[in-house]
């Protein structure tokens, strides 16, 4: 946002004062209260971008490559079912204990992936 607001007011700024200087009804060329408009305006225009693009970048997006791509049954997901993906970053992932779990509760195609 102050990227905006400070990129709007200085582009009025100097096309006021510099650029193509014009005397209208007696007014300074550094008309401030023009500027606010414009400034405000650029100021939510460029908050909102940084918000998407900082929400992609700590989100880790786009990834475009996972070890589960590599599953022959990942192409299945869409049509008739879904994939869960337990990932072993944990310090306490008992690979053991959840394929158990999946097991009991009815899970089929359990499958380890490397990465």
């Amino acid at each position: 946002a102050a990227v905006g607001v400070l990129g709007g007011f200085a582009l009025q700024y100097w096309a006021s004062t510099d650029a193509y200087r014009l005397v209208i009804a007696g007014k300074p060329f550094n008309s401030y209260p023009a500027f606010v408009p414009v400034t405000f305006e650029l100021g939510i225009l460029c908050s909102g971008i940084g918000a998407i693009f900082g929400m992609l970048l700590l989100n880790g997006l786009p990834r475009l490559y996972h070890a589960v791509f590599k599953s022959a049954h990942f192409s299945r997901a869409s049509d008739d079912g879904f994939f869960l993906c337990i990932e072993a970053i944990d310090k306490k992932f008992d690979l053991a204990a959840v394929q158990n779990l999946l097991a009991e509760i009815g899970g089929s195609n359990i499958e380890v992936l490397e990465a």
